[in-house]
């Protein structure tokens, strides 16, 4: 899988950056078991993300989650990803909230629209780094010493909308359209 992601490339420059790769510590049979017989395999991902967000010494380290299985919403949100930043990719590429009020995108309409926004800044600063393309982060603590995080307002969580809300306004556009017009 770690040579795999090294090989990624869109647009034909761009490659993920380095980062790490988490892997369960068991045995393959035992892997396979627990994901496909159990049909738990947030198990070990809740595990080890509550390791790896025990090694910062700021509260919440992660930014956002990705993943394409109920099971990989249910991991990020026991670890407290805000359900802001939890999105799943179906089959055909089309990015979404997991909660799925509002956002729908892909990962290139997210690269021009949003990235900026949802992710730490990064550059290439290394000799490196700018040999195999590869993107390092410029600033290391934006969660915790940024002029955003000082001035910022905590984000509103949308409400949604429930059914019976949806019946009631829909019951009340019904009567105004066939209101006899003047």
């Amino acid at each position: 899988t770690k040579n795999y992601l090294r090989t990624v490339v869109q647009d034909s420059n761009k490659m993920l950056p380095d980062g790490p790769m988490l892997l369960s510590p068991t045995s393959l049979l035992s892997a396979f078991r627990k994901e496909v017989i159990e049909r738990k395999p947030y198990e070990f991902k809740i595990a080890a993300l509550t390791d790896l967000k025990n090694l910062f010494p700021v509260k919440q380290p992660f930014y956002a989650g990705f993943g394409n299985r109920e099971t990989d919403v249910k991991s990020y949100k026991a670890v407290n990803i805000v359900p802001e930043r939890i999105l799943t990719i179906d089959p055909n590429g089309v990015v979404r909230r997991a909660d799925s009020i509002g956002y729908v995108s892909s990962y290139k309409g997210m690269a021009v629209d949003v990235v900026d926004y949802l992710f730490p800044p990064v550059i290439r600063n290394t000799k490196q780094a700018k040999e195999e393309n590869r993107a390092v982060v410029q600033f290391t603590k934006p969660q915790v010493y940024s002029s955003f995080t000082h001035w910022r307002n905590a984000p509103i969580s949308a409400t949604p909308i429930q059914d019976i809300d949806l019946k009631e306004y829909e019951a009340r556009r019904l009567h105004v359209a066939n209101r006899p017009k003047k």
